[in-house]
């Protein structure tokens, strides 16, 4: 038993590298500082396309966390090939960004993505970038993302309406493409190896569509946006 779902994981993830090579996925990402000053304002870029590429604009809806819970609506504006959003920041912690695009129709699939960033202020020990933002699929790193270096491993846990999913498929993504590409474990959870500069960790997911006449399946992808 053991040997036939080996084999089956080596096969499907041999065809998800197999077409990964023929061409990446469109993603949804958010792109902006890693580490901010006490009552800056920061810009924070929206993008839609690849990494590395110039991109697209797509209608999203954005949001922050601030490190004592608050939550806010951010006003997106376009600019010439991605959108951008700005946050005043207002003392130290961990601040989530995230975007949600609307769901919609493609090839009989109805898409949802989704989208986080992590910002840090100054210095500060509390736990808050630990804690979901609450998307419908999340990637939720189990180590900060700010204090990884190249080649450390990164711990990351795909919540799927809130509990861990198993078998996932989880893609990391660089400028240079798929770094690698695995399934989540029976806790939800893979290890990522990180590298120098901007990378995605792309978590992606389907279900059955029941009832429905436009579309066959509901496809989930997530994105936790890094740059080292």
């Amino acid at each position: 038993m053991l040997n036939t779902r080996v084999g089956y994981v080596a096969i499907l993830l041999g065809f998800l590298l197999l077409s990964a090579g023929v061409g990446q996925a469109h993603y949804l990402w958010l792109e902006g500082p890693a580490i901010a000053a006490e009552d800056e304002q920061v810009q924070v870029e929206v993008h839609w396309g690849h990494l590395g590429d110039e991109g697209g604009i797509t209608d999203v809806n954005v949001y922050s966390r601030r490190p004592d819970g608050r939550r806010e609506v951010l006003k997106a504006f376009d600019r010439e090939n991605y959108q951008a959003v700005t946050l005043q920041l207002s003392g130290p912690g961990d601040y989530w960004l995230y975007t949600v695009r609307p769901p919609s129709v493609y090839q009989r699939t109805l898409g949802h993505f989704s989208a986080k960033h992590l910002l840090r202020v100054g210095y500060t020990d509390d736990a808050a970038w630990e804690k979901p933002v609450g998307t419908l699929l999340e990637v939720v790193p189990l180590a900060h993302p700010h204090s990884l270096d190249d080649g450390d491993v990164l711990p990351v846990r795909i919540l799927f309406e809130g509990s861990p999913l198993v078998g996932a498929v989880v893609t990391h993504v660089n400028v240079e493409g798929i770094q690698d590409t695995v399934l989540t474990d029976d806790a939800g959870e893979v290890l990522l190896t990180v590298v120098d500069g901007a990378q995605l960790i792309a978590a992606s997911h389907e279900t059955p569509a029941v009832g429905e006449e436009d579309y066959d399946l509901e496809g989930y992808t997530a994105v936790l946006y890094l740059n080292l």
